[in-house]
This record gives structure tokens, sequence and C-alpha cells, in this order.
């Protein structure tokens, strides 16, 4: 996803931003599509908190062949962990957790090995938790963290970054605690309703039946998600489990996420001083800081500050600019780049 991103930056450029160039962009984006083989795409550009493009392109369906709209639901993937590194700040913005808190303040019976383990450290990958495969069999958050208190840490917290790692499960539980309710529901009540993000949710996939049968919710306009194989595209779904919600699985239109970065830009989600330290990566223990900050990638782009995240590894790339006040969403329905699928 990476090439549209950068390759629409270059064509908004860092000026005003009047839209004489929107035929350049929507020609870029095409371009590229076909070159990756891409079925369907939308797009949202937000300056100043305001929408100042909004478009969909190509096919969300390719056996119905429905075009892409910007009502069209697209997987963001590990995108949704822009929302619970939101919904997490909100908690601590109303004083119900710290970011500096023991993660057994909130987890009963941790294990030694997490006693140093911050809320922080979850949230910014660097507990020091052993990444490894999700587990379609595990049926709840409680028995994955159950689990997780089995396996023993890869390094010490706050000692490197490790990335896919069981810390937003964690992180969930401690959320579920202090909220008091179910995940999702905290989403819906704090950040969905709120901003008006009336198609943003999940479908509960799940492997039923021996992992022979595969059921969901009815996602309206959902957009079906592809690989490209050689010569064709092929369906794909990748199944999240309950327990991993947190980190990923979100479908949600271009048109919410432009409601949910504007709404960041206008401090309608958090009040500023939230939002830096949500954006503020923590110092590692060589002193370095992690290139992960809380629930958001963080980084420089051309001397400007960055922060965002991207998911499928191609289906969402959401990037911002704070300095700049300027955030671009590009959204797919094709898994990975042309050039990684033989």
């Amino acid at each position: 996803m990476n090439i549209q991103r950068w390759g629409l930056l270059l064509l908004l450029g860092w000026t005003q931003l009047a839209w004489g160039a929107t035929d350049k962009v929507d020609a870029f984006l095409r371009a590229e599509m076909a070159r990756n083989h891409i079925p369907g795409a939308a797009v949202a550009v937000v300056r100043d908190g305001k929408v100042i493009k909004l478009a969909a392109y190509g096919t969300a369906n390719l056996e119905w062949n429905a075009p892409a709209s910007t009502r069209t639901a697209f997987q963001i993937a590990s995108g949704t962990k822009m929302f619970t590194a939101v919904l997490l700040m909100d908690l601590a913005g109303q004083g119900k957790l710290r970011l500096k808190d023991r993660v057994c303040q909130y987890i009963a019976d941790c294990p030694p090995a997490w006693k140093d383990i911050t809320v922080r450290q979850l949230a910014s990958h660097t507990s020091g938790m052993k990444p490894g495969p999700v587990n379609a069999d595990v049926s709840s958050v409680a028995v994955a963290v159950e689990a997780a208190k089995k396996v023993p840490l890869a390094s010490a917290p706050g000692e490197k970054a490790a990335y896919g790692s069981d810390d937003f499960v964690l992180l969930t539980q401690v959320l579920e605690k202090v909220g008091g309710a179910p995940f999702q529901q905290l989403l819906r009540d704090r950040i969905f309703t709120p901003l008006g993000m009336t198609n943003s949710g999940f479908d509960q996939a799940s492997l039923t039946e021996d992992d022979i049968v595969l059921t969901s919710d009815v996602v309206p306009e959902r957009s079906a998600t592809y690989q490209w194989r050689t010569d064709h595209q092929q369906q794909y779904w990748f199944v999240y489990p309950h327990y991993t919600l947190a980190a990923g699985g979100l479908f949600s239109t271009v048109t919410d996420m432009s409601k949910f970065v504007a709404a960041l830009m206008n401090d309608k989600l958090l009040k500023p001083e939230l939002r830096t330290a949500m954006w503020t990566p923590p110092i590692l223990k060589d002193g370095k800081p992690s290139s992960f900050a809380v629930g958001w990638t963080v980084g420089r782009y051309r001397g400007r500050s960055e922060v965002g995240h991207s998911g499928g590894p191609a289906l969402s790339d959401t990037v911002y600019y704070p300095d700049d006040k300027l955030a671009v969403v590009v959204l797919t329905n094709r898994n990975r780049p042309a050039n990684d699928v033989p």
C-alpha cells in the first residue's frame, strides 16, 4: 500500500491543497490499481479537520461486478489498533487508568515475569511478550490471557519492540475491566456512535464444525477481499478470532475513516495532551525511541512528523501529519502488492 500512499502525497504536495490536481490524483490511483491488480479502492484526504477529497474507484465485488463507493466497507485489518489506542487514551483521560500502570493491577494471578509490564508497553508492543500465530480455537479473551501466562517472555519489558504478540489481547482485558463493558461496545459507545460512524464494525467471523464452516454476520456493502495468483484473482478471507479484535478485523468505509481522522484533528475525540501522549514512542533500554507509540506507528517523512497505521499489509493505510494537519486514508480490497504473490 505504501506505493499508493506516498504517490498520493507527492501528487498532493505540501502547499495549499486547493484541488486543482484532483484529476492527476485519480489518474495516479487508477494506474496503481491496474499495475498492482487491485480491483477496488477508496481514498479520503482531510486537511484542517475538513474532508477535501473523498472518492472510490473500481470494483468492490468481482462476482457481482459491484462498484466500489464511499459507502463500501473495507477490511482495515491492523488499522484497528488506532481505534483501540484512542479508546485507551479516552479512558486515561477519564482517570480510569494510567499508561504507566502495571498490567498486574488489572489482571489477576499475573506470572512473576509480568510484574514490570506497563499498559504503555502493551500498547506499544514493547512488553517483551513472544510473537506468535493466531489460534482460531481460542474461545475468548480470558482463555487467551490464561494461555499467555504460560509462555515465557521473549525479552525483558522495554527492551525491544515486537509486533504480533499477545500485547493487545492483554490490553483488551484491561480495557474491558476499566471500561466496564465488552470491547466492541466500548468502541461503539465512545467512538463510532458519537462520530456518526454508522458503517464501521466487526463481522464476528468464526470457523466452526472442525474448521470447515465459516460463518459471519452480514456487513452492509462489504467489499470482498482478493489476492492475485499469477494471472487471476482469488477471494481471500482472513478470520480474526474474537480475542484478537482489538488488534485487527474492523470493517470501515472511507467516509467513516474520514470522520475519525477529522475528529482527531478537531479535538473531538481526545484533548491535545492525550493525543500527544498517544503519539509519543517509549524509549527502549538502549536509549532509542521505539517505532511504535500507543497503538500507532511513528516516524518522519521528508522532515515531518508522521503517525498512522497500515493493515493487511495492503488493505488499509492511514497516515497523518500533525504539524500540517493533513491526513490521507487509502483502502483497497487487494491483500498484497502484486509482486508479493507468485
